[in-house]
């Protein structure tokens, strides 16, 4: 999804299409050369860190709007949500 955004961000930023693309092919490379040589062990325990990491990271916004007394066009379901979603992750 990233690397979609990523390389939208490029072309509508008049970076040349075939530029955009090598980009995206070396990244892929990348991405499956380092998915292949990581260790099944440390793929496990970045699932329960990445959990921690986005669990967390809602919470400045959280205080932010407390303290404000507002949701500032935010959800409070939703960060629920993500949360609960990002905990299943765990299993």
């Amino acid at each position: 999804q990233s690397l979609a955004i990523n390389c939208m961000i490029r072309l509508f930023a008049g970076v040349a299409a075939p530029s955009v693309a090598a980009g995206a092919a070396a990244y892929c490379v990348a991405l499956a050369l380092a998915l292949r040589c990581t260790p099944l062990r440390l793929a496990k325990l970045c699932v329960p860190a990445a959990t921690a990491l986005l669990s967390t990271a809602l919470l400045p916004q959280i205080c932010r709007n407390f303290a404000a007394r507002s949701s500032g066009g935010w959800s409070g379901i939703t960060a629920s949500l993500g949360i609960v979603g990002n905990s299943l992750r765990l299993y």
